[in-house]
């Protein structure tokens, strides 16, 4: 019983920003409902569901006020901007959310413990396994390997009417992104259930709220690869500076490489 109502509300999240993102609305009604059902179904699920269809129901707010701003504001990158610091919106309700069940939140602000071991293949457990300092040291020279031939045949011009958005981009989401997803959501789901639950929900999700930015699903799942990989360091880590560093980096990569305008 305990797995099929995990399952349920995982499912009811994950779908609810499928819809919301595609404006289904009367999907987003019956999930809605389905939640508030689990809601008053088990006590020791209660706050979990409330902090899921706090969510959602700020997250549909954060879609709808996007759209809204869309409309009336035709500069492209004042537009991206403010789509990504509304997330606060989203920060602020779970907040509020867990301050009313009185729960604590850790947000992960420790000081990074880079000398914990990053394993291979499966992050915790694996064949291979390097110190995290260095795993985050490959990781963003990867990136930079990546992108850098996509930022190289860019016209100079573009570069130089980008540098400013690129850094105000790149800070805004990648802290704002990392708050909500690892901070926020995985420190509490760790509490509320358990590790897998919380790393496979927030990936996923994390993955998944690219859609209302017009990223087809595929992109959207292997954004979620990256969100597993946040989590490790994270979680190896005990602390979300280094995600945060990760992040604020493959940002930058993708505004100057022409992936974001």
């Amino acid at each position: 019983m305990r797995k099929f109502l995990l399952c349920a509300i995982a499912i009811c999240l994950l779908v609810g920003m499928v819809e919301i993102s595609y404006n289904h609305y009367i999907s987003i009604l019956v999930i809605q409902i389905i939640l508030t059902m689990l809601f008053f179904l088990d006590k020791r699920y209660r706050l979990l569901c409330g902090v899921v269809l706090g969510f959602l129901t700020s997250f549909f707010l954060f879609y709808q006020v996007n759209e809204w701003l869309g409309q009336l504001i035709s500069w492209q990158e004042v537009r991206i901007l403010l789509n990504r610091a509304l997330l606060v919106l989203i920060i602020s309700a779970l907040y509020f959310t867990l301050f009313l069940y009185k729960h604590p939140i850790t947000f992960f602000h420790n000081r990074p413990q880079w000398d914990q071991r990053i394993y291979f293949p499966y992050m915790w457990s694996g064949f291979h396994s390097i110190k995290a300092s260095t795993f985050l040291l490959i990781a963003i020279t990867s990136n930079i390997v990546v992108f850098l031939p996509f930022i190289l045949i860019q016209d100079t011009s573009y570069l130089k009417s980008v540098i400013l958005f690129g850094i105000l981009f790149a800070l805004i989401n990648g802290v704002l992104e990392e708050w909500l997803w690892r901070g926020i959501l995985l420190s509490s789901l760790i509490k509320l259930c358990n590790i897998p639950f919380a790393v496979s929900v927030t990936s996923l999700g994390f993955g998944l709220q690219h859609l209302m930015l017009g990223f087809p699903l595929y992109v959207c799942l292997l954004f979620s690869l990256g969100g597993f990989f946040y989590a490790a360091i994270v979680l190896r880590t005990n602390s979300i500076y280094p995600a945060i560093i990760w992040h604020i980096c493959i940002n930058l990569g993708m505004v100057y490489s022409g992936l974001i305008l």
